[in-house]
């Protein structure tokens, strides 16, 4: 059995999560939007957009509400 962070969490329908520290981040793509958290505060959700997949790496492409596009390329 798994002890840790998350590990009670239901993945299903999440595609990718990434953790970070120094300072503490976490992304997390799923069929819900595109979401990513620093420690101090949430930032914008991004709309769910399946990912364009090139050899070694996922593209995940989307907009906010105020048209403004983000693209993160994850590997």
């Amino acid at each position: 059995m798994f002890a840790g962070y998350g590990c009670e969490e239901d993945l299903r329908g999440v595609e990718f999560r990434a953790y970070g520290a120094d300072p503490l981040w976490d992304l997390t793509i799923s069929e819900k939007g595109i979401r990513f958290f620093e420690l101090g505060g949430e930032l914008p959700r991004f709309a769910y957009a399946p990912a364009n997949v090139a050899p070694g790496r996922w593209v995940h492409s989307s907009s906010r509400d105020c048209g403004r596009e983000g693209s993160h390329p994850s590997r």
